[in-house]
């Protein structure tokens, strides 16, 4: 178990460090990220419609769960003619410009991550006897949830795929490197250390 949480803080605080040069040191999600348009006053007055935080789409869901022929009819045709928006509103009034708060909760959940990963990776015993296996390993479990947890949502809510492609690859690179030690650190091939929990 000692080697499982060494993996895990280890692990976690190199998904953390590659996050953070990856969103504030290189360019590229920057490259992604449109600005709205218009002046100051015109986008402040824009967002003041909106009622309060949450996730807002256009021309969202038919307006009812029994729409009539119309009403449907409206709706199919303000989904094909476009734009489809889906935005989201976050109304932080006194927010910490540093963000601080929301910093230790992504160091906490990428180490709760790397401590999965190196867990799941000393269960699976000898079967990854040999180390890129277990840096394979890694890599499949960070797949299973790309696959399951993010590109649902790249289809359904129609990311860009410049958007999409970045994030995928993003995520796969911290998880490759931060495998590259779990792998070393948590060896399940080896019976006793299995046994003993070590």
């Amino acid at each position: 178990m000692l080697r499982v949480i060494l993996a895990a803080v280890i692990g976690g605080l190199i998904v953390f460090v590659w996050n953070f040069v990856s969103w504030m040191v290189l360019p590229f999600h920057g490259q992604t990220l449109d600005r709205i348009p218009g002046e100051p006053a015109q986008v402040e007055e824009f967002l003041g419609t909106f009622p309060e935080s949450g996730v807002y789409h256009y021309p969202g869901m038919p307006p009812s769960s029994n729409p009539s022929e119309q009403e449907m009819a409206d709706w199919t045709e303000a989904y094909k003619s476009g734009p489809r928006v889906k935005m989201m509103i976050v109304e932080h009034g006194d927010a910490d410009a540093a963000m601080g708060k929301e910093t230790l909760t992504a160091l906490l959940l990428d180490i709760g991550g790397a401590f999965m990963v190196a867990q799941l990776l000393a269960l699976v015993g000898p079967a990854v006897v040999f180390y890129w296996q277990r840096v394979g390993f890694v890599v499949m479990l960070v797949c299973f949830a790309l696959v399951v947890g993010y590109l649902p949502d790249w289809i359904w809510w129609g990311h860009p795929v410049d958007f999409a492609l970045l994030k995928v690859a993003d995520i796969l690179l911290a998880w490759f490197l931060a495998g590259l030690v779990i792998a070393a650190i948590v060896d399940p091939g080896r019976p006793q250390e299995v046994a003993s929990g070590n």
